[in-house]
């Protein structure tokens, strides 16, 4: 499987891994004045205990890239820099021109360099995009680009994981669209049937009729802009008839076929 989508999903999934480490680091130091430094820590142990190097073929697999079935032709250390030394060295940048009385020009010339490295990560995202099936040139970020480190797919030992993990969130998709028109069905036909025999089984109670155009009949308030019923005629302000048209039955004698509402004033 060549697939762009296994390309990005590989990083996603190394990206989740470390995110759940640190969540659990979090908690036990949340205050801590080297955060940045214990977070480098434990991409290290993380990057070490998942990361292998394949001689065969020059390449190295991480947790996400062994899931998706691809790999990166680089050697371990230097992937290591793309992944985890670059993030936190950008960082400590940024943090030191800043958060002191750094030179202007040294400000300057960073934001002109971050600009440009957006610059070149969106084009380097169209060429990922665009490059054609197999020809193994995909580079995930500049740095992949500059460091010439390809993300290729695991022809010699294809994952099968992540092709039965596709496969089954698609069905379970489908499953859940099943099962929502199904609700539907029920929805618009036999509820809608059951009420109807419901109604019509109780047209034979006592209708209350009201001629007090004074209080509404739902809200028990004096009716702004009163209506008519035309079931039981019952007086309605403006709102509360809206109401019973929404719901479609009328709240006293509880009819539901053609109801309708006259101004009365």
């Amino acid at each position: 499987m060549d697939s762009r989508v296994a390309h990005l999903d590989s990083r996603s999934l190394d990206d989740e891994l470390r995110k759940t480490f640190w969540k659990q680091l979090q908690s036990v130091f949340p205050d801590s004045r080297f955060e940045d430094e214990l977070k480098v820590v434990l991409d290290t142990l993380i990057f070490v205990c998942a990361s292998k190097y394949i001689p065969m073929n020059g390449s190295t697999s991480t947790y996400g890239s062994r899931l998706s079935g691809t790999l990166f032709k680089a050697r371990r250390r230097t992937l290591y820099l793309i992944t985890i030394l670059s993030g936190y060295a950008r960082k400590k940048l940024s943090h030191l021109l800043f958060s002191t009385n750094g030179h202007a020009l040294s400000q300057k010339c960073y934001r002109v360099l971050k600009i440009l490295y957006d610059l070149f990560d969106f084009y380097n995202i169209s060429l990922f995009l665009s490059s054609p099936q197999g020809t193994g040139k995909k580079y995930l970020s500049p740095l992949h680009r500059i460091l010439n480190v390809k993300s290729v797919s695991d022809i010699t030992n294809p994952s099968t994981y992540y092709q039965e993990t596709a496969m089954g969130a698609t069905e379970y998709q489908n499953r859940q669209l099943l099962w929502n028109a199904i609700l539907e069905l029920f929805n618009n036909t036999l509820l809608t049937s059951s009420r109807f025999y419901l109604t019509n089984g109780s047209k034979k109670k006592k209708v209350v009729r009201s001629g007090n155009k004074e209080v509404c009949h739902k809200c028990q308030n004096f009716p702004c802009n009163p209506y008519l019923i035309s079931c039981c005629y019952n007086y309605y302000c403006y709102i509360c008839s809206l109401k019973v048209l929404k719901r479609g039955e009328c709240p006293v004698c509880k009819e539901s076929y053609n109801l309708k509402f006259t101004p009365s004033y």
